[in-house]
């Protein structure tokens, strides 16, 4: 049996680590728009203009990795009560048509990061309202979850709900 809250740690741990890397790009980001020539120096401060652009966008992703480790921490909770249809806080197994195993955690709203299970499985981390996330919230084991992408419409069989 899986044990989520290692998982949601190594999850939590995860998300600091992609914090830490935006937070070196940011002050990055700031030190080159400090450093680039300004209006007076240059006919164009563009350099400046952008730099200050992608740290304002460093900002954001900051924000929302905090949201999400805010987010993981509240769920490590509840994560062990049992549920039989999907919801957040379950790792589902699938199987796609070709016969391809993949693992998801689905989370409220931070989707993205992939942690390992174990040597060979990986487990995504979808947000609630991604579209596969969608197609498999409220399903059981043995269910077939629907979704599309773009024009072509995708199939996978619930394996195990935990």
């Amino acid at each position: 049996m899986l044990n989520k809250n290692v998982l949601v740690d190594r999850i939590i741990a995860e998300l600091k680590k992609q914090k830490e890397e935006v937070e070196r790009g940011l002050a990055s980001a700031r030190t080159s728009a400090i450093e680039a020539p300004g209006a007076m120096q240059s006919h164009s401060d563009t350099t400046r203009s952008q730099m200050e652009h992608l740290a304002e966008n460093f900002e954001r992703i900051i924000l929302e990795k905090e949201v999400a480790l805010r987010e993981f921490n509240d769920l490590k909770k509840s994560v062990d009560i049992s549920k039989e249809s999907i919801d957040v806080g379950c790792v589902v197994e699938v199987v796609d048509e070709a016969g391809m195993h993949s693992f998801y955690f689905i989370a409220l709203s931070a989707g993205g990061t992939q942690v390992m299970l174990d040597k060979t499985n990986p487990i995504t981390v979808l947000s609630s309202t991604a579209p596969l996330a969608k197609a498999l919230i409220g399903k059981k084991r043995g269910d077939l979850a629907t979704y599309n992408i773009g024009n072509k419409t995708k199939s996978l069989t619930i394996v195990s709900v935990e």
